[in-house]
């Protein structure tokens, strides 16, 4: 019994390996990866390093290493960037306030992207109208570059000069607000300062209670409660001495002593 139960686990294992192992030898023969391409696979990009029978070894851009198993790279798919050309399209998205000219807005996204050594000029920078934004004019600038290892440092490059325009030509670029409207609403329980606050966007939710905060209003009770029960102990004591009183003038009228 222990014999087959190992039996049935070496032959699972040695399933694996031979399907890496004759995955690789494919992917050797058809060149569907090759060291150097750039692949993005489970969300990981990075260049393909090494390619060995068991698995291929990824670099990614943090300069770490995945190894992946060549039977992944068969039966799942992945990107391939470099596969028949290096050449890729770098998107990048700005918006602009509803005061701003779209046309000169186009134009300098245009010129930004002609002025930079490693844009393209075949294909050419394309500038897209997105539409109508929450709060801004919606504008996408397309570039091509001849290296998806330079994509990230032209996008960083293109942003920094398109800020330096938009300053320059004092184009704003808006961030997203909003504006509170207060209707009529059960408000009477509120006080002036508190209704002049709504009314300024400034909402003070209840603070939720300590246990200091309960210690502090028991506290404060007992000392209610003791104080109370002087003032009644008092109210008490005063009748006691009217009556004495009382009774020391009957006494006194009763044994004809002067007043």
């Amino acid at each position: 019994l222990i014999g087959g139960g190992l039996s049935v686990g070496i032959g699972f294992g040695l399933q694996e390996l031979v399907a890496n192992f004759i995955s690789g030898i494919l992917l050797l023969f058809e060149r569907t990866v090759r060291p150097g391409d750039m692949i993005e696979v489970s969300g990981q990009k990075g260049v393909v390093d090494k390619l060995r029978m068991r698995s291929t070894v990824i670099r990614t851009f943090d300069n770490t290493e995945i190894f992946v198993p060549n039977k992944n790279l068969l039966t799942s798919s992945f990107t391939a960037y470099t596969q028949t050309d290096r050449v890729v399209r770098r998107l990048l998205t700005v918006g602009v306030s509803y005061d701003s000219d779209p046309s000169q807005v186009r134009t300098i996204l245009q010129d930004v992207a002609n002025r930079h050594g490693l844009v393209l000029k075949k294909p050419e920078p394309l500038v897209f109208f997105l539409g109508f934004g929450a709060s801004s004019l919606d504008f996408q600038l397309a570039v091509w570059v001849d290296d998806p290892l330079n994509a990230m440092r032209v996008a960083s490059d293109l942003y920094f000069m398109i800020w330096n325009e938009f300053e320059k030509y004092e184009i704003e670029i808006p961030f997203p607000q909003q504006d509170l409207h207060l209707r009529s609403g059960p408000w009477d329980h509120l006080q002036d300062g508190s209704l002049a606050s709504a009314q300024n966007g400034h909402v003070q939710t209840p603070r939720t209670k300590t246990l200091q905060d309960a210690r502090a209003d028991k506290s404060d009770a007992q000392q209610r409660d003791s104080t109370s029960g002087e003032s009644v102990q008092t109210e008490k004591q005063k009748p006691e001495k009217i009556k004495t009183v009382a009774e020391a003038e009957k006494e006194s009228k009763r044994l004809n002593l002067p007043g």
